[in-house]
């Protein structure tokens, strides 16, 4: 009884933050991305909010802006948070820690706890601020507010509500199925939550930044095995707002991409094939947030107090 109560307490907790909160959009979504594009107008149903919208060159004339003494302070920050390889040169981590500012200043002046952001840019360096955000935005997650890149604002909403929860979030996608194994392989490149890392994030440079432009620094670090849940916020068969899905699964340990960023071996509580049908039936975006620990308590609340649909996969 006392956990269902603190569940239910946690649920709508968090309902009143979200409800009440800024959720921003910086640039577009991902070029063709369909299932990504958020609906405002549900939003405003369900919280009486707008989208709030800064604008690119509100990035670029921070980083432009920025003083010695915030770089250097920044700087010494960023190489304290995160293990910088070899392979990261002094320039690389100051371009980071100059945009870490500049991200900084925006998100803040905004108050915004979770936004989606994206562009291509025809300018260098518009295209690196957003290339070159990883650093800048997991430290922004670690802080509460998320950010997921491909201009994904549903994701960032769903990284949010289990941050809420006290379950961190993080911003995956489904990767691989193995079905011999009955595990499934998740994660994504860009910014990731620290809040999510077992041991100390590494900083390494990638040649390959797979469908974007731009080079970058990538963050890596390994998932802590033990119970997870999954979270995807969809409109799709939403009714007048959204429809939460989730399932609950386990990190386990075992063989993963070594890519620069971070994903894990995760297996759900059914088949794999009989879950990814019951998933995939739900009308899902195909990112996904993923949080530590079981809060599938704590969602009933939740999605009864903002009037969402809630499956469980």
């Amino acid at each position: 009884l006392h956990s269902r109560l603190s569940a239910a307490c946690a649920g709508a907790a968090a309902a009143a933050f979200v409800r009440e909160m800024n959720v921003g959009l910086i640039g577009q979504v991902y070029t063709h991305m369909a299932d990504m594009p958020f609906d405002e107008h549900r939003w405003l149903r369900a919280t009486g909010r707008m989208l709030v919208r800064p604008e690119i060159e509100e990035l670029e004339n921070a980083f432009c802006r920025v003083e010695a003494k915030q770089l250097e302070a920044m700087h010494r920050e960023l190489r304290e948070i995160y293990d910088v390889d070899e392979t990261v040169t002094d320039e690389h981590l100051r371009f980071s820690a100059q945009a870490a500012i500049a991200y900084d200043e925006v998100i803040l002046r905004h108050n915004i706890s979770a936004f989606g952001y994206y562009w291509w840019g025809e300018r260098e360096l518009v295209t690196q601020l957003r290339a070159q955000s990883g650093l800048a935005v997991s430290r922004l997650a670690s802080l509460g507010r998320p950010g997921v890149t491909e201009g994904d604002v549903k994701s960032a909403i769903a990284m949010k509500i289990l941050d809420l929860l006290g379950g961190h979030g993080m911003f995956v996608e489904f990767f691989a199925m193995d079905l011999d194994d009955g595990s499934l392989l998740v994660g994504h490149d860009g910014p990731s939550n620290l809040g999510i890392a077992a041991g100390r994030a590494r900083v390494t440079h990638l040649d390959t930044h797979h469908g974007k432009s731009g080079s970058r620094l990538g963050i890596d670090f390994e998932v802590p095995t033990g119970p997870v849940t999954l979270l995807n916020m969809t409109q799709f068969d939403a009714g007048d707002t959204f429809k939460l899905i989730y399932s609950i699964a386990r990190v386990e340990d075992g063989p993963t991409l070594g890519i620069g960023n971070p994903n894990c071996r995760i297996r759900l509580e059914r088949k794999l094939d009989d879950f990814m049908n019951a998933w995939c039936q739900q009308g899902p975006s195909h990112h996904i947030a993923l949080g530590l620990g079981d809060h599938s308590e704590a969602l009933e609340p939740f999605a009864e107090a903002m009037h969402f649909q809630l499956r469980r996969a």
